[in-house]
């Protein structure tokens, strides 16, 4: 008894023993304590030798940005350049052939990048809309069962994913550059041409004293707070977000153009040019249409693999409850497919970004080439290759980052 009682506390001090015995392992022993991180034996452990490379590693990392910044540092004094963003206020002395927003050449280089950023940021828009749309529609044919539609749409995706886009994009300019000259130009009713000059559309043009907009505001505003209450009352659910918005703006146009704040102004042709309407470039539109049909074709294929991936088993339970072809694709399939359609979407949305930079190739004014330009006018290549890469950057993380919302919403919504 008194061999057992001096395993924990010796047999004089039972007056002075805890309550109960200390902590032991199934072997009757005390857990070794956790390995210390200092003195000689750091290297032994796993986690001393984790440590050890983490150090290693950041002084190397140091080391390599100290010596690139020293021979940035000589090349800048040899070439007498200071670091600085100041040429950017430099004037810039340069036409620009396409702009959405106000240029001249005697504004700023700074100012000229902004344009090009702008051009950049139209393209991939539109590029990305009409993209979805082709993809959608592109995607849902490839699972069809007509055998002709199949073949067509087959031939497409093949066609436009298995050549350079560059090369793609050359080709619609080139096309378009073997257009009829003006007076000669394609028409559709004598409102819309398209001719060497590229595409001439009516243009949306501001008329009035305000009142017409004022009013269009008004009423844009008054549908989207109605409009959740109306809806949920007449088909007994909420609105979506984006289905507010839309119909609010679609309120918008309508009762600005009805009050007469806005006018259509059409294009009319002359001898050798158009007069009044929207001019759209032969590089916007070979550009544009490039990155829809490449980007097109490789969503489409992620419908088709979003809709062949949901079991046979949901369509079978969907049309035994009677629903049509075109409801158990809206409400059974597409649902599921998103789920994984999204996330290879987005990184078809961040490539039309990223390609845009490919209209150096036809002389587009975009963010790359005026980013270029900028820099063979002012020497400062390394401020403006920061820019250029900040200026990439900054939408491809802000389109990440809403789709990646959109699809955390999705699978939210599919686990209720």
């Amino acid at each position: 008894m008194d061999t057992m009682l001096d395993v924990s506390w010796r047999k004089g001090d039972l007056d002075e023993a805890p309550s109960t015995p200390p902590a032991t392992t199934a072997a009757g022993l005390l857990p070794p304590p956790p390995p210390s991180l200092l003195g000689p034996a750091l290297w032994r452990t796993r986690r001393g030798r984790a440590v050890l490379w983490q150090v290693f590693g950041a002084v190397v990392l140091f080391v390599v940005l100290l010596v690139f910044t020293r021979i940035m540092y000589g090349n800048l004094v040899r070439q007498n350049l200071n670091l600085g963003l100041d040429f950017l206020n430099r004037e810039a002395g340069i036409d620009i052939a396409e702009s959405i927003i106000p240029y001249a050449p005697e504004d700023s280089l700074g100012w000229m990048i902004l344009v090009g950023a702008a051009n950049t940021l139209r393209v991939a828009i539109i590029a990305c809309i009409l993209s979805t749309v082709i993809g959608v529609v592109v995607g849902v044919m490839r699972v069809s069962e007509n055998p002709l539609l199949k073949l067509v749409t087959g031939a497409y995706v093949n066609l436009a994913r298995n050549t350079p886009q560059l090369l793609q994009i050359l080709f619609w300019y080139t096309l378009l550059l073997q257009l009829p000259v003006v007076r000669n130009a394609l028409s559709l009713g004598d409102t819309i041409f398209l001719s060497q000059r590229g595409l001439q559309v009516p243009a949306l043009e501001f008329s009035g004293d305000g009142t017409g907009l004022a009013a269009a505001g008004a009423a844009a505003t008054a549908l989207f707070l109605i409009l959740a209450p109306l809806w949920r009352t007449v088909f007994g659910r909420s609105p979506h977000l984006v289905t507010r918005l839309v119909l609010a703006l679609i309120a918008f146009i309508a009762v600005a153009i009805a009050a007469g704040a806005f006018s259509l102004s059409p294009p009319v042709r002359g001898t050798f040019n158009f007069t009044g309407g929207m001019t759209l470039t032969p590089e916007f539109v070979a550009l544009t249409v490039a990155q829809s049909l490449y980007a097109g074709a490789f969503i489409a294929e992620l419908v088709r693999g979003g809709i062949e991936g949901v079991h046979q088993g949901q369509r079978e339970a969907a049309g035994s409850l009677g629903l049509s072809n075109l409801q158990m694709l809206r409400l059974v399939v597409v649902p599921q497919a998103l789920l994984a359609i999204v996330p290879s979407v987005t990184t078809q949305y961040i490539s039309v970004i990223k390609n845009s930079s490919l209209a150096i190739a036809i002389g587009f004014p975009d963010f790359f080439w005026a980013l270029s330009t900028t820099i063979n006018f002012s020497g400062h290549s390394i401020e403006g290759v920061a820019i250029m890469v900040g200026g990439y950057l900054l939408p491809t993380l802000l389109a990440a980052t809403l789709m990646n919302r959109f699809n955390k919403k999705l699978v939210e919504r599919g686990q209720r």
